[in-house]
């Protein structure tokens, strides 16, 4: 039988960015983020996850993978 297994890692960096407010400071870091100034890595790491699926929760997802054979 065949199974999929959703992994999902979870990355976490605390940045320390100068504002004049909560609203500034999120603009400020997500501008940096999205412009590549910031990029999460393996240092990063904070946790993982692994799920086994059912059919229906993988068959239509964009995001599914081809089959990896492990044994």
């Amino acid at each position: 039988m065949e199974f999929a297994v959703k992994i999902t890692e979870t990355l976490v960096r605390i940045v320390k960015v100068d504002a004049c407010d909560r609203s500034e400071a999120k603009r400020k870091v997500k501008e940096a983020y999205f412009d590549e100034k910031i990029v999460l890595g393996a240092e990063d790491y904070a946790h993982h996850d692994m799920e086994v699926l059912e059919p229906h929760d993988y068959q239509n997802d964009p995001s599914s993978s081809e089959w990896e054979e492990i044994s």
